[in-house]
């Protein structure tokens, strides 16, 4: 809801793209989109970020992170950010899928905001006792780690 009352309130978005690469996409918006839509991309960093120096002490999911990267094993990041609102059941599906493709998989859960249900809760800790693949399920207000630059993540 915050959202669609900022875009409202707007003059315009800026959209990381650009018209060769989305033409159908940038002429879609620029007709139709209000608040106006810009095409200001590709964007990059004027200068690197910093890479900070790698702690002595490292989180759960850090140390999780690394035993992958050393086995070569991909790790898929899933995170949907502090606006969606994801019901209980999408939540379950999507675990459903994951785990059927039994795809090993970082999931950042901000259970302040979602209900995850007993029901949600349950059948992760039964994937997580089943599985060989152990997925990896991150509480953003619990697990409090400072956020490091990282090849672990593709």
């Amino acid at each position: 809801m915050e959202i669609s009352i900022a875009l409202s309130n707007s003059y315009g978005v800026l959209v990381n793209s650009f018209y060769e690469l989305e033409p159908l996409f940038v002429d879609y918006l620029t007709r139709e989109s209000k608040p106006k839509a810009f095409s200001v991309g590709p964007l990059y960093l004027t200068r690197p970020q910093k890479i900070e120096p790698v702690l002595h002490y490292k989180c759960r999911w850090i140390q999780w992170l690394d035993k992958k990267l050393a086995k070569r094993n991909p790790v898929f990041y899933v995170a949907f950010g502090s606006q969606a609102e994801i019901s209980s059941a999408q939540l379950t599906e999507i675990v459903c899928g994951l785990e059927e493709l039994k795809v090993i998989f970082l999931w950042v859960v901000r259970k302040s905001g979602t209900e995850l249900g007993e029901e949600f809760e349950d059948m992760i800790k039964e994937i997580v006792d089943s599985s060989t693949q152990l997925p990896f399920f991150l509480d953003k207000i619990k697990e409090k780690c400072r956020r490091i630059r990282t090849s672990r993540t593709g």
